[in-house]
């Protein structure tokens, strides 16, 4: 969509006599006319005028958000995030640059401040959920739910059918080889639910397209993880912001004896023995 914007004066601008506009622009300077105080008013008033809905935000300025958020835990991430944390009820896509870097204590903070009761439910993880892990980081293990499916079309059903189930009270995916379309049904699948839905991808896939309106690059360095802002609803940002996640002391924790061995696990039937009409296609 290509838009015209047309700028109306009294008395009109004249073209500069010996240089056009946008030559003048590119150097830094402007026409008198364009220095007249009505014009700085009129730029003051427009940055501060609210706009109509909360889904519009102007480009030089993080958006408001227009559901609820949980905050990070991370004064310096939450700020450049829209709505000010993670958001509930859409797609948030996070691509660590390995495995096990440090992507799930980032999210822990969140995920220890869950507004709502309900299972965090991990879907087909790299690796197997470590317990006492969970719980040195003020996570109840028993709310864990442990989701192994054997392709990713299993996967794809699974993280959609926890989506509209409404016990969850987040999903984290790992789903390394998703297309775009599966992913839009998975953000539709979560708008109207107030749950926190993570899918977690490969690196290579911040060059593919996707619904998910936050998307963050993660890459681990001393002390905690640079985030990237791949996309946002807000202004690009070519720097990445320094996270220091090292920095949480852990707890100690109930002893082994106490604590469940591992998550609730569910294993999710073969394409065959279940009815797909309805799901979601890799």
């Amino acid at each position: 969509v290509t838009y015209t914007v047309y700028l109306y004066s009294n008395p009109p601008i004249q073209r500069h006599p010996t240089t056009r506009l946008a030559g003048l622009a590119a150097r830094g300077l402007m026409p008198s006319e364009l220095n007249h105080p009505s014009m700085a008013s009129m730029s003051s008033v427009s940055s501060s005028v609210s706009l109509p809905h909360p889904g519009v935000w102007r480009a030089s300025q993080v958006s408001s958000g227009q559901g609820r958020v949980i905050d990070t835990g991370f004064a310096g991430l939450s700020a450049e995030l829209p709505g000010g944390g993670w958001p509930c009820g859409e797609l948030v896509e996070l691509m660590p640059a390995c495995p096990g870097m440090g992507e799930i204590r980032l999210l822990q903070p969140a995920l220890a401040a869950l507004p709502r009761p309900g299972w965090v439910a991990l879907v087909q993880p790299p690796h197997i959920p470590h317990v006492s892990g969970w719980a040195s980081w003020y996570l109840n293990p028993g709310r864990l739910l442990w989701v192994r499916p054997q392709t990713l079309a299993d996967a794809l059903w699974a993280t959609d059918q926890l989506l509209k189930s409404d016990g969850c009270a987040a999903v984290l995916s790992w789903l390394p080889r998703a297309r775009s379309q599966a992913l839009r049904r998975l953000h539709l699948a979560a708008q109207g639910h107030d749950v926190l839905f993570v899918v977690l991808r490969e690196p290579d896939a911040a060059q593919s397209p996707s619904p998910a309106p936050l998307r963050l690059g993660l890459q681990p360095v001393a002390e905690g993880v640079h985030v990237y802002f791949i996309k946002r609803r807000g202004p690009a940002r070519d720097e990445p912001l320094h996270v220091p996640i090292h920095r949480m002391a852990p707890r100690r924790v109930a002893p082994p004896e106490t604590l469940p061995q591992q998550p609730a696990l569910f294993t999710v039937p073969g394409s065959d023995a279940l009815d797909r009409r309805s799901s979601v296609s890799p």
